[in-house]
């Protein structure tokens, strides 16, 4: 539990700052977010077997490619894939991963909490009809 709070507790005031900066209410700063948050699990299969490797980077590439879609068609699309990504975390928590033992809990908090807000942040806007699918 203290991993999950760990992340809430990171993910909060690095969001408030980047409100305040401008930088969360545009979609590019959760596209961007959700590749960096990807690319950790490959960086922890190194070292490990190549099949590790492989499905790890795999599985990042999906997300990458949800960032992308989110990006350029559908805003959406970014938090349902941040919250699909701690999904992911449960799962690999409970299969094994070539991460620290904490690593999951504190990326499900922090994926939750940058989801939620990137639902609030990137939600259709009526007086903005670019803000439904495409980006402006």
């Amino acid at each position: 539990m203290l991993p999950i709070l760990t992340g809430i507790g990171l993910a909060i005031p690095f969001l408030a700052v980047s409100w305040w900066m401008g930088l969360a209410k545009e979609r590019a700063f959760y596209a961007t977010l959700l590749m960096a948050i990807a690319f950790f699990y490959p960086v922890f299969a190194i070292g490990t077997d190549l099949s590790t490797l492989v499905v790890n980077t795999s599985v990042a590439a999906l997300f990458i490619g949800a960032a992308f879609y989110g990006y350029a068609k559908l805003a959406r699309a970014l938090p349902v894939a941040l919250a699909a990504h701690a999904g992911f975390d449960v799962g690999v928590a409970r299969l094994g991963t070539p991460a620290p033992d904490w690593w999951a809990g504190l990326c499900i908090g922090a994926d939750l909490t940058i989801a939620a807000i990137a639902f609030v942040a990137l939600r259709p806007r009526a007086d903005d009809p670019r803000s439904r699918s495409t980006r402006p």
